[in-house]
């Protein structure tokens, strides 16, 4: 397992030393390095034998793809065909579908760091120390789908529609819980006071502790049939039981209140407003999931908490320039946790192995 530790701070330390000499040359660097780590690995998640089984009997009939993997997004059978123009060999097709997925996600979520942070290395040491293994190495539909909702964020903060309904409907094609996203940004543009995200923070919370099931409430799985197969057939693939107050949830509502004590201030500070409230929403999208599909919800929280790359580092604004060394600390001793946390506590890897390297 030390081949992940080894490789986070080589990362580290390559993303500082390239920024000495340009942000551009130091994202492309990073892109390469992520895409063929995540993209090359061979069989250390518990996701990639699925997903190579996917890859591997998903051919160029559209109507067999209907058929037999109906529940599955376009770009399952997009990709692995697009490679079969220029590759024969099966394990070429595998192999390239696992590297083109992690090309799609690193460079959308690289490419949004460098664009909308003001804290370029904190935001990237932050995103490489958990959501980079979660999405490029576990979760690769929903990595990709992260990365465009990350691209979206100037589309939330300029309410265009028509930009980011391009955007949503590519984000589709990888992973269906984007709808969510659709839902947060039409949630956005008609509640604009912030008590009510907090209202409804405390719904949700009153939701998971009494398990009251959302779906069968309101009628959706009658309305919606198909989202109830999808969500049973997301309960089947992990069973095991989750503690909905676990760590990254405990410190989503650190944050949280930490940001809420200077709202009104912070508010003035470019995407922040946006940010933020996608933060809550996705903390209370986790909750008011979590009796009815518990997978689903922490999928659904994975997905729209890439915000939080963005979000965490404005922590720094929070304290004076001669205090800012605290903010900092805060994120790295977190980004630290986290990243023991995900490889040496959740049992999510085994040890790394490369067909490239």
């Amino acid at each position: 397992m030390e081949t992940y530790y080894y490789f986070f701070f080589f990362a580290i330390f390559f993303a500082i030393f390239f920024q000495t000499i340009s942000k551009k040359i130091a994202v492309i660097i990073m892109i390469v390095m992520l895409s063929l780590f995540a993209g090359t690995r061979v069989a250390v998640d518990n996701d990639y034998l699925l997903y190579k089984e996917f890859f591997q009997f998903v051919n160029g009939d559209f109507e067999y793809f209907k058929k037999n993997f109906n529940n599955l997004e376009l770009s399952i059978f997009i990709i692995p065909n697009f490679l079969r123009i220029y590759f024969i060999s099966p394990t070429d097709i595998i192999n390239g579908s696992f590297l083109l997925f992690a090309i799609i996600a690193v460079s959308l979520k690289l490419y949004s760091i460098k664009k909308y942070s003001n804290f370029f290395l904190l935001s990237f040491i932050f995103y490489l120390s958990s959501l980079f293994f979660m999405h490029e190495m576990t979760t690769i539909r929903a990595g990709v789908a992260a990365g465009i909702l990350l691209l979206s964020i100037q589309d939330f903060e300029r309410k265009n529609t028509f930009s980011f309904s391009i955007k949503m409907s590519i984000s589709l094609l990888f992973h269906y819980s984007s709808v969510l996203v659709i839902i947060c940004y039409i949630f956005m543009l008609k509640v604009k006071k912030i008590k009510y995200y907090y209202y409804g923070l405390v719904i949700s919370f009153v939701i998971a502790i009494t398990k009251i099931n959302v779906l069968t409430l309101l009628f959706l799985d009658r309305l919606f049939p198909k989202v109830k197969i999808y969500l049973e057939l997301q309960e089947k693939i992990n069973e095991n039981k989750v503690n909905i107050f676990n760590f990254k949830i405990l410190f989503s509502l650190f944050i949280l209140l930490l940001f809420s004590f200077q709202y009104k201030k912070l508010c003035k500070i470019k995407y922040f407003d946006v940010l933020y409230k996608l933060h809550i929403l996705s903390i209370l999208i986790f909750f008011a999931l979590s009796p009815t599909a518990i997978v689903f919800s922490i999928r659904s929280f994975e997905l729209i908490s890439i915000v939080q790359v963005l979000l965490a580092p404005m922590i720094l604004y929070l304290f004076s320039p001669k205090f800012k060394y605290i903010g900092v600390g805060i994120v790295l001793v977190f980004s630290a946790i986290q990243l023991y946390y995900i490889i040496s506590v959740q049992d999510i890897f085994r040890p790394y192995q490369s067909w490239f390297f």
